[in-house]
């Protein structure tokens, strides 16, 4: 503990003396939960709970995606559980992994434009041309999400974990979205 004072304690003053206006200390327990969702993959999740404010909850695998601030510990397991439920779903889906492969190129990308635009002098009408990329990007993937197959994932893994084929399972869950149309 008293390590982690001292080592808090430097780096304070370093902040300082490089000009920060402000730095408030506020105890703090992180904590750590992860979940197996197969031998390769987990579903891990970090979350920040102060002295009398929220808690703040991240999700840290497959992807990293920040869940949002709780006030108590219920809304807090809820909102894990969720998540969860939601990635188990997803999980047995056959393009997972690629989907997973996508959002961290995309969350790549964030940290290579800031770097970008931190370190190189970019020709005019580069970042309008980037801009113009990013823009298709958004308009495929909401044309995906309204126009994409849509299938019942609850339906589809509980097909694939009866053992069923991925493509049966896939054709049921089409029919189960459809069927909850009606």
């Amino acid at each position: 503990m008293i390590i982690n004072r001292i080592t808090e304690g430097m780096a304070n003053t370093m902040l300082r003396q490089m000009g920060a206006v402000e730095i408030k200390n506020a105890p703090a327990y992180v904590n750590k939960v992860k979940f197996k969702l197969d031998e390769d993959t987990n579903a891990t999740y970090i979350y920040e709970i102060k002295e009398d404010e929220v808690i703040y909850l991240n999700r840290v695998r497959p992807y990293a995606i920040y869940l949002g601030a709780f006030q108590d510990e219920q809304e807090l397991v809820r909102a894990i559980k969720e998540d969860l439920e939601m990635l188990k779903e997803a999980h047995v889906s056959p393009h997972f992994r690629q989907y997973v492969n996508i959002v961290q190129k995309m969350q790549g990308l964030g940290g290579q434009a800031e770097k970008l635009f931190m370190t190189v002098a970019t020709p005019e009408g580069a970042m309008d041309h980037l801009e113009k990329i990013l823009d298709v990007l958004s308009e495929e993937i909401e044309r995906l999400q309204e126009y994409g197959h849509e299938m019942d994932l609850k339906t589809f893994a509980e097909k694939v974990n009866e053992g069923r084929n991925t493509e049966d399972a896939y054709k049921e869950a089409q029919l189960a979205a459809e069927e909850k149309k009606e």
